[in-house]
């Protein structure tokens, strides 16, 4: 079986993904550092890359457009605010903290993209065609668009001059909406259908920043 290379920052969790593998018979690599993970890069078919790395944006971006064109997955946190800027880095999918090892065997075994388990699973109103943003009101928009970029619910209360208990009410209507069950499945949602220029986020974020 060709070879599964791990970049992860802690090596006791390298380790278990790689005991992990090499049971089910994959033949596994690990790198703890970006540079030595691109050396290595170029003899395996798949990488699965840590994004808490130093430099692990960079390199995904960098391993998707080589011409050897490894299959390449982010593992990223549960409830990360980063998948948005994963998804642009061209990578094949990501796996997350909360999936299980055996989740990761299956993918590794399956061809072309994955994500995560719980937003395939998820009866999204987005999934039926329709435009997300149509189903939400415009403070739940503004909302969402503080999920994709990371807001934490005080961070939220901040930015929209509500109460953190109105801000989490409001999550809760925009996950309830989408037909999912955390932010992450949220802003997945968004990704999957191509949605994210509908909520402008250069132009939120540059007015933030002149705020």
């Amino acid at each position: 079986m060709s070879t599964t290379l791990v970049c992860h920052r802690d090596g006791l969790a390298a380790d278990v993904i790689r005991i992990a593998l090499e049971e089910e018979g994959f033949d596994v690599a690990v790198a703890s550092r970006i540079e030595e993970a691109l050396g290595m890069a170029e003899t395996a078919q798949t990488v699965l890359i840590d994004v808490r790395v130093t430099g692990a944006f960079d390199a995904m971006k960098c391993l998707a457009a080589s011409p050897q064109r490894p299959r390449v997955l982010a593992l990223v946190d549960d409830e990360t605010h980063e998948i948005a800027a994963v998804a642009k880095t061209g990578v094949h999918g990501w796996i997350t903290t909360g999936d299980s090892l055996q989740h990761l065997v299956q993918v590794l075994r399956s061809d072309g993209e994955c994500k995560p388990p719980r937003t395939r699973r998820a009866k999204s109103p987005a999934a039926n065609g329709k435009p997300t943003r149509a189903l939400l009101t415009a403070r739940e928009t503004e909302v969402l668009a503080g999920l994709i970029q990371g807001e934490s619910t005080k961070a939220l209360a901040a930015r929209l001059k509500i109460s953190q208990a109105t801000a989490r009410t409001h999550v809760q209507n925009v996950l309830a909406k989408l037909g999912v069950h955390s932010r992450l499945q949220a802003v997945a949602v968004v990704i999957e259908h191509s949605l994210l220029s509908l909520f402008d986020l250069e132009e939120q974020s540059e007015t933030q920043a002149a705020s």
